[in-house]
């Protein structure tokens, strides 16, 4: 409710269910962003679950910023075509986040 109060041109109402996400050895995200006709999502908020692993960084925005999410970091950020995002390849350890979407 803060968010919406600060922001209220959003008008969150719900998300979207939560996605548990498992990235191992080589697995990644390429360049997306997570806005959907079908979903009409507002925002994405990612919740990292641990931090023993190597890559698997965040990329907002082209590859000039990387965003090593530690152990219950998260971030939250618009989800429309202006916030290209992927994950880079994890190079040892296993990554672990919750991924939802507002609407």
């Amino acid at each position: 409710s803060k968010f919406c109060n600060t922001f209220p041109h959003f008008n969150l109402t719900q998300d979207t269910g939560y996605q548990i996400l498992r990235y191992k050895p080589g697995g990644k995200y390429d360049y997306h962003t997570d806005q959907h006709a079908t979903y009409n999502r507002e925002v994405t908020i990612i919740l990292n679950l641990n931090d023993d692993y190597e890559g698997g960084n965040l990329c907002p925005i082209k590859d000039n910023h990387m965003i090593k999410m530690g152990k219950g970091d998260i971030i939250i950020f618009p989800a429309n075509f202006m916030y290209p995002h992927r994950i880079t390849p994890i190079t040892s350890g296993v990554r672990y986040s919750i991924v939802t979407w507002a609407v």
